[in-house]
Formats: C-alpha cells, sequence, structure tokens
C-alpha cells in the first residue's frame, strides 16, 4: 500500500455498553470509527463482543491508509477495510479474504445499486452517509475490492488499477483502463461472483506477534480518562465544548502538558496562530515531547529563532533522520545569519526525496555562500538548478549561479531570507464510520 508515516499511538476505546457510547458517537448509525486526534490515533467501539476483532481491524486499516496517504474513493477505502476485517492468523500465515456471510446475504436479497453510482459517491453522498444507503456502498465496494483483488481473472490487472487509483484516476476510468473491459461487463461480471459458491481467499507469510505476557487491569486517573473523552468530542461544530473541557483540565492539573498542546491546536484550527504559539510553548515547558508538536510548535515559531531551534532540536534530539526538520531549522539558522550551523546541521542529510531536493540544495548553497565557500556555493546551485521543480526555484538558483560566476571575488552578499512557511490550520478530523451491519459470526 505504500510507505506509511510515522504514525502516532493508537488507543483502542471500548464502551462498556452502547448507551455508554451514545454521547461520543459520531452520527445515530456509526457503531464503531477511526479517529484521528493531534497526539494519538483513537478506535472507538461502541461495545466489545464476537465482532471485537474484525471490527477493530477495520477501523485500523483507515488508520494505516490514512498514514499512507491513501486517498481513495470511499467506496475503495471501504471496500480495503471490509476486506482486511477477514484477516484470520493461521500460524505462521494469515488468510484475507473469507466470506462475510451478512454482506453477501445483503448484496443478494437487497435493492442493487447500479455500480456506476457507488462509484461515483463521494464523502458527502447519502450513499456514504445516509443509514438507509450507506450498507450499498459498503457492501458493493467489499464485493468489487475483493474479486479485483482475489479472483483469478481480476487479480494481474489489479496492481494497474491500484496505482492508477492512487494517482487520483477516477474509479470509472481507472477500471475500464486497467482492464481494458467496459463497466457493464464488469459489473455483470461482479453480479455472477456473487452469485457464485465462493470466494477466493489469498494467504500471506506473515507470523502475527503473540501476546504470552499478561496484560494486568488497571485504572486510570480521573484527568486520562477526561483527556481521552475530550479527545473524542474534539471536533467541527464543538470547539467551545471542547475548549471548556481543556480548560478545566488544566485548572484540575497546571503541571500537565496535555491540555496546553490540545488548546493550541484548537486555537489554531480557529486560525488563532498566536495563541496556539503560546500554548505549545506552555505544553513545551511542561515537559511534551510529541514529535508531531514540537514540529508544529517550530514553524509556528519560525520568526521567533530561540522557540523554533529549541523545537526543532528538541524534536532531532528524537529523530535525527526527520529531514523536515532538519531543513526548518536550517532555515532559522540561515535567516539569523548563523549559516556555519545551518550547514552544521545539514550535514547528516544524506538522502531526499525530489520534492525536498530543492530547498536542501537552496538553503544549502546560500549557507556556504554566507559562509565564504564560493566555490561549494557553486556547485550546489548547480545542484539546485537540476532539480528544481517551480519556475521560482529555477529562477532563484540560475540568478545565484549567475551572480557567483560574473563577480567570483566580489564580497559576499546576504543571502535572501527563507520565507516563513505558510502553514495551513488543521482541519477538524472527520472520523472514518463503521456503519451497524448484519455480520453473521464465522
Amino acid at each position: 500500500m505504500g510507505g506509511v508515516s510515522k504514525p502516532f499511538p493508537v488507543r483502542v476505546v471500548a464502551f462498556g455498553s452502547k448507551k455508554d457510547y451514545e454521547p461520543y458517537r459520531f452520527n445515530e448509525f456509526a457503531s464503531a470509527y477511526y479517529h484521528p486526534g493531534t497526539e494519538r490515533d483513537y478506535i472507538v467501539m461502541s461495545e466489545t463482543g464476537i465482532d471485537t476483532f474484525p471490527i477493530a481491524v477495520h477501523e485500523y486499516m483507515h488508520l494505516v491508509m490514512r498514514h499512507a496517504d491513501l486517498n481513495f474513493a470511499p467506496w475503495m477505502n471501504e471496500g480495503f477495510a471490509e476486506l482486511y476485517s477477514t484477516l484470520k492468523p493461521m500460524g505462521d500465515q494469515v488468510l484475507i479474504g473469507s466470506l462475510i456471510p451478512g454482506r453477501v446475504r445483503a448484496l443478494r436479497e437487497d435493492k442493487w445499486i447500479p455500480l456506476s453510482v457507488i462509484l461515483a459517491a463521494d464523502r458527502d453522498s447519502p450513499y456514504y452517509n445516509e443509514k438507509a444507503r450507506a450498507g450499498s456502498l459498503y457492501n458493493e465496494g467489499w464485493a468489487l475490492i475483493d474479486m479485483l483483488s482475489l479472483s483469478k481473472e481480476y487479480r494481474p490487472g489489479f496492481e494497474q488499477f491500484y496505482n492508477l487509483m492512487r494517482a487520483g484516476t477516477p474509479s470509472i476510468q481507472a477500471l475500464e483502463k486497467a482492464y481494458s473491459t467496459p463497466l457493464a461487463a464488469i459489473e455483470k461480471d461482479l453480479q455472477q461472483y456473487l452469485r457464485g459458491d465462493r470466494f477466493t481467499g489469498a494467504v500471506f507469510p506473515v507470523k502475527l506477534t503473540k501476546v504470552t505476557a499478561e496484560l494486568p487491569a488497571t485504572t486510570p486517573q480521573s484527568y486520562d480518562v477526561k483527556l481521552v473523552l475530550t479527545d473524542l468530542t474534539n471536533r467541527r461544530g464543538r470547539e467551545a465544548e471542547t475548549r471548556k473541557a481543556l480548560e478545566e483540565l488544566v485548572q484540575e492539573d497546571p503541571k500537565r502538558s496535555e491540555a496546553h498542546a490540545a488548546l493550541g491546536y484548537l486555537a489554531w484550527r480557529g486560525r488563532s496562530r498566536e495563541e496556539a504559539r503560546e500554548h505549545f510553548a506552555r505544553a513545551f515547558d511542561l515537559g511534551s515531547r510529541s514529535p508531531r508538536m514540537l514540529l508544529d510548535y517550530g514553524n509556528l515559531a519560525f520568526d521567533d529563532p530561540p522557540q523554533a531551534t529549541r523545537a526543532f532540536n528538541a524534536l532531532l534530539e528524537q529523530q535525527p533522520d526527520h529531514v523536515e526538520a532538519r531543513l526548518r531549522l536550517a532555515s532559522v539558522q540561515l535567516n539569523a545569519r548563523q549559516a556555519n550551523q545551518a550547514l552544521a546541521t545539514l550535514a547528516p542529510v544524506k538522502k531526499v526525496s525530489s520534492e525536498e531536493a530543492p530547498r536542501l540544495f537552496r538553503i544549502m548553497a546560500y549557507a556556504q555562500l554566507q559562509s565564504g565557500f564560493r566555490k561549494e556555493a557553486l556547485e550546489t546551485a548547480e545542484r539546485f538548478a537540476s532539480v528544481a521543480k517551480s519556475d521560482s526555484d529555477r529562477d532563484d538558483a540560475n540568478r545565484l549561479i549567475a551572480m557567483l560566476k560574473a563577480s567570483p571575488t566580489r564580497e559576499v552578499q546576504s543571502s535572501p531570507s527563507v520565507v516563513s512557511p505558510r502553514l495551513a490550520p488543521p482541519e477538524g478530523e472527520v472520523p472514518k464510520l463503521r456503519r451497524q451491519d448484519q455480520r453473521i459470526s464465522r
């Protein structure tokens, strides 16, 4: 599925009953959901029971896809999550693709929704949001992903289809291109696949870690329980309620950092950058070393070198290979006329992505120029020009090259400041929902 970025910790919250779950459910029919928070991810379930494992795996797949930046259409997102919810450990292997009887029964008995409608549904569609219709998207999405990825007829073309979808190709166009087959024929094959007496499964050589140590139950502190429940209600439209709860937590234990960090993100979401920076600074002073918070704090404090430097340095102490933090810190140092420090910050960087390369060579070239290393600056500027992607980067690289070639003995000029990053506030996270369905136990 592609590279997964370094994830946050994951916490599974299972309520003791549907009544306890009510105040925290996302809508009237979500029996479970994945909730990406600012400091950790959550998988939230209304209760535990026979379906706990497949539901947890379903929601965990949403987490994996989000961290891998896989922004698939709803039918494919939910189809993948349902397919992997069938995961079954078998010694040193796992089985994927077992039948989900409840979904098969619904597909055979309920009204068939044209596949073109399901494939075109976005996150605002009634087929993704309305209780009476959402089941069709989940059912047909799961069945289609199962057929495309596991059946002998469609499996050979699945990689091409997957890559087309990942590149943002519309679903119908991706299907017809990958399989050289019109949608109507694919839909007919899917219906025939569902009328068959078996689904194709796949076995993978993966040994899941077996937990043998005893996991003792502990009673959490009141503060921690309130913090978790506040995280679960922290979504758009409930900002005032969330702020009040977080401010109460600050009063309850002024020495804890978590509420200040959360208030920082709440302020940033409301476009109060200065307030957000103040809360992040307070969280830092109280001991918070969350990698995400440190990076965001440093970025928001970009025009305050001491604050930005301490945030980025703290992050690099934990993650020395964090290229983004090194680029940001070197930018701060270059703006503060600390060219040698900027070069020292960049020295450990041995590999960058094609998107990061122009920034790396730009900062390095100007730092070398500022330090008086003109020959090295010219070589780096030429590398900057060779990897530049935008017109502004190419123009900047060419100006720097022309200056260095035209007057090799001229006094070193001040390098232009690196512009403070224009950061969009974090969007309100929309939980990935698990609709109630008629799953039959295996």
